[in-house]
């Protein structure tokens, strides 16, 4: 009705109108086609920016671990200086001691270092490794708390050295250079010159050097102390120890430092409170003791104290191309 009252000049723009509205709304719409693009490129920036995520995420958690050696090593900083100086004793649970971890028991009391002690790439236990005896760690787990050796001193109500299942066990990521330690009638100075251990007492530092940003303190590991040589050979692997059953020998103390827990590297601090994430080859260049030398590495007299009576005998150059070559074969990174 309204179509035969009114002119036509009236009536179609109307209808151009609707339309032009019907023609913008389907445009509007997006195929099935341009959805798909649109996901393609969702997924394609997505691959591109997860690998940078996990990259930050990585960096992140080794900033945090450095964070953690800073605090543990100022914390042996400030025992030395009420100590004048003098690094403290080795115990290992015989005799007198009632405790084998010197830098947890003596720096601080471990439960105030409960969470410094664990970096947080290595926060679980090693399940692979009974708790009935002395639990090390591997690249990505921390030790203890399984082990007599791991029993906290202020915890422990026993007679007699720790035991195991006796006392709260402590457990970390972090490894004490054993060589920060000194002889002393109150601790066990045979057992500190083994053949494992230091070996030779003049490897010892026994007081705080002068230089002690050239002297490391603690770093990244698998158990609470080693104390690495020259000569020792490099590990079977950078993650976990690949004996059957595992074992925790004290042969090769690389096994308990040269693991790949921040890439192709760990963390270690020094003695002046400073922390480097040091590539795993560059470990060898470290002073890790006194005579540390990669050209005339010294090897002996040693073995117990006092030391054998002999003049000091030396082996052979370490060959670090062999070195480098051996652990890039056992990275498992990129």
């Amino acid at each position: 009705m309204l179509a035969n009252l009114l002119p036509c000049a009236v009536v179609r723009p109307c209808t151009q109108t609707i339309a032009r509205k019907r023609t913008h709304a389907a445009r509007r719409a997006f195929t099935l086609v341009e959805l798909l693009v649109v996901i393609g490129i969702i997924a394609l920036l997505i691959s591109v920016l997860l690998p940078a995520l996990n990259k930050a995420r990585k960096a992140s958690r080794t900033t945090a671990c450095m964070s953690n050696l800073r605090q543990l090593a100022m914390a042996e900083i400030q025992y030395n200086m009420d100590c004048k100086g003098k690094f403290s004793p080795y115990y290992n649970g015989s005799g007198p001691s009632k405790f084998q971890i010197e830098w947890m028991a003596q720096v601080m009391k471990p439960i105030q270092l409960d969470k410094v002690r664990l970096c947080p790439e290595a926060q679980t236990p090693n399940a692979a490794w009974p708790e009935s005896g002395n639990q090390p760690g591997t690249a990505f787990n921390c030790w203890g708390p399984g082990g007599q050796a791991l029993t906290d001193p202020n915890d422990y109500t026993g007679t007699g050295p720790p035991k195991n299942g006796v006392g709260r066990k402590l457990m970390g990521s972090y490894t004490f250079n054993g060589y920060c330690l000194r002889l002393d009638d109150s601790g066990n100075n045979n057992t500190l010159c083994g053949n494992g251990q230091a070996k030779v007492p003049d490897f010892l530092w026994q007081v705080m050097p002068k230089r002690g940003a050239e002297v490391p303190v603690m770093a990244d590991g698998t158990w609470p102390t080693a104390w690495p040589k020259e000569t020792d050979a490099v590990p079977k692997s950078l993650y976990a120890d690949v004996g059957t059953p595992p074992s925790l020998g004290i042969g090769n103390n690389w096994s308990r430092m040269v693991i790949a827990r921040h890439g192709f590297a760990i963390n270690v601090a020094y003695l002046d409170g400073h922390v480097i994430t040091t590539p795993l080859p560059d470990l060898w260049q470290v002073k890790w003791h006194q005579g540390w030398s990669l050209d005339r590495p010294q090897t002996g007299p040693g073995g117990s104290y006092p030391p054998p009576a002999g003049a000091p005998t030396y082996g052979n150059a370490i060959d670090m191309n062999a070195v480098r070559a051996k652990l890039k074969d056992l990275y498992k990174g990129s």
